[in-house]
């Protein structure tokens, strides 16, 4: 079980609380490279597994929302999503296409225990982080304030209500935590956001943009 014990929740859709511009654009805006079908079905049989051990205990995400997050942004007023959007059209058009692996389970948390469970990608191609520098860069560009976080490419598959003791889970599900669960084949990344008038978050596409370098 991969774990930071760094005292932070070290995931790029958790970096920034809702403002009070929410209504007046995006919601927990992000570019993330989606999850391939297959994927998602071999990460929900996971989350199935792992719900007969932590129960109501995790919010889990709905397989269809499945994705790595490439970099967030927090809520996003009309005039900075078409600022946002022609950053990662600029990322994206310079960016070849990739693949990349995902393997084994992690969490991230501190001593008290994880907060966050994540699917990982422990080999990911020069591509998809020159990709991530390349989108935080034009972003800070046009003056989006960022934050200092490693890229550390992850799929998020559910957030702890409390956190919950690393060894337990370890133990209820050996079998999983270095185990494969498909590959992926980025040809595109999206612009996303929670989508509005849910009580569980679920995204919505803004926009689609095809890797062409």
């Amino acid at each position: 079980m991969n774990v930071s014990e760094d005292g932070e929740i070290r995931d790029r859709e958790q970096t920034r609380e809702p403002r009070e511009d929410d209504a007046a654009g995006l919601h927990r805006a992000f570019v993330a490279v989606r999850m391939p079908e297959e994927v998602q079905e071999a990460l929900a049989r996971v989350q199935r597994t792992l719900r007969r051990w932590a129960g109501d205990r995790v919010r889990w995400t709905d397989p269809s929302d499945l994705h790595l997050t490439l970099a967030f942004f927090g809520s996003l007023t009309p005039e900075w999503i078409v600022s946002i959007a022609g950053a990662a059209e600029i990322a994206a058009a310079t960016s070849p296409v990739f693949s990349f692996e995902v393997v084994g389970l992690g969490g991230f948390g501190n001593r008290r225990g994880i907060r966050v469970l994540w699917a990982g990608v422990p080999s990911p191609p020069p591509a998809l982080v020159t990709l991530a520098a390349r989108l935080e860069k034009e972003v800070r560009e046009r003056g989006w304030p960022m934050e200092e976080r490693p890229f550390r490419p992850h799929i998020t598959l559910g957030r702890a209500r409390d956190p919950i003791a690393m060894p337990s889970l370890t133990e209820a599900c050996p079998s999983l935590i270095n185990a494969p669960f498909g590959e992926v084949r980025a040809e595109r990344v999206s612009l996303m956001a929670a989508a509005p008038d849910r009580r569980t978050p679920r995204y919505v596409v803004v926009r689609e943009l095809p890797l062409r370098g």
